[in-house]
């Protein structure tokens, strides 16, 4: 069993005000995470690694079925098909946003990691279906990419974290992980990358990190954000 402390950045965080000064909020942002302060304790995540090998396997950016089995294909740069057993009918028919069907296997664990314990905490913490997740293609064109995870909320389930029940239910989310303390360049990155699919007002967006700073255990900060 792994046990994960969340907590969140006590404001709620708007985007059009804060890309235009985002060097300054991301060094603000990193400064707390890091820090401790300014956060809000919300909760411990109680992690079954089996489950949690399982959510990797289905909603992970990086293909990661045992080093041993895939170095063959990180040599050879050869894409390995995405398992999954979770997601819903729906988002294959995405035009907007297409799901990550095939990926390259990466050695970054520490992005998988965090990516794994995000989903692990929607579905077991806060009760959103595994099939209202999906994780979305980062893809560049223009310099473009989107964020990490599409969610829907539709029985307003994030209502306690985003102080209101009045918001759109179509939500995204980045991931961050990192060994150590988070880079504010990582934030700042980001933070860019949710502002350009949270635009209005009524849109809230997430910013999950995982980190493990100075090789203690592993600590989890929510950043909530508004268009």
């Amino acid at each position: 069993m792994l046990r994960i402390p969340v907590g969140m950045y006590n404001r709620i965080i708007s985007l059009s005000a804060a890309i235009a000064r985002v060097n300054q909020v991301s060094r603000n942002l990193a400064n707390a995470v890091n820090s401790g302060r300014n956060l809000t304790n919300l909760s411990q995540v109680n992690i079954n690694l089996s489950i949690l090998e399982l959510i990797n396997l289905g909603y992970t950016e990086k293909q990661i079925t045992g080093i041993e089995d895939d170095t063959i294909y990180y040599n050879y740069g050869i894409r390995l098909p995405l398992f999954s057993l979770f997601y819903h009918r729906r988002f294959l028919t995405s035009s907007q946003h297409p799901l990550l069907l095939r990926k390259y296997f990466s050695g970054d664990l520490s992005g998988v990691i965090g990516e794994s314990v995000f989903v692990y905490y929607l579905v077991h913490d806060i009760g959103i279906p595994p099939y209202d997740i999906a994780h979305l293609r980062p893809y560049k064109r223009k310099n473009w990419l989107s964020p990490d995870f599409l969610l829907y909320d539709h029985q307003k389930r994030l209502s306690s974290l985003f102080k209101t029940t009045t918001y759109s239910t179509k939500i995204y989310a980045e991931v961050k992980g990192c060994m150590g303390d988070i880079d504010h360049k990582r934030i700042k990155k980001a933070l860019e990358q949710l502002s350009r699919s949270v635009r209005n007002s009524n849109q809230f967006g997430i910013l999950f990190i995982l980190n493990r700073p100075r090789m203690s255990d592993y600590k989890a900060t929510l950043i909530i954000v508004r268009g």
